[in-house]
């Protein structure tokens, strides 16, 4: 999917693997999460990069200047056929 652009924002929907380390920072600079959620966090962007789509989870993310400064993940709920969780 090609990126959308916001004036001054430009949405990525690919995952890299350097996203890895974007999400930890991004988690834990709210100072909201516990440490086991911010190691969640993480483990959903490691599923994404080995599974790809099978792993169910999707991401976007928000850069300026080719620098990410959100993010957000979702996807399907299981047994349903469009309800998603975000997480």
């Amino acid at each position: 999917m090609p990126a959308l652009s916001i004036p001054g924002i430009e949405l990525r929907f690919e995952v890299r693997p350097d996203d890895v380390a974007t999400v930890r920072r991004i988690v834990e600079s709210t100072g909201f999460f516990y440490p086991a959620e911010v190691d969640v966090a993480v483990e959903l962007v490691e599923e994404r990069l080995k599974r790809g789509d099978a792993s169910g989870y999707h991401f976007v993310f928000a850069e300026r200047d080719d620098r990410p400064i959100g993010y957000t993940c979702y996807g399907l709920i299981a047994c349903t056929l469009a309800s998603y969780d975000l997480y």
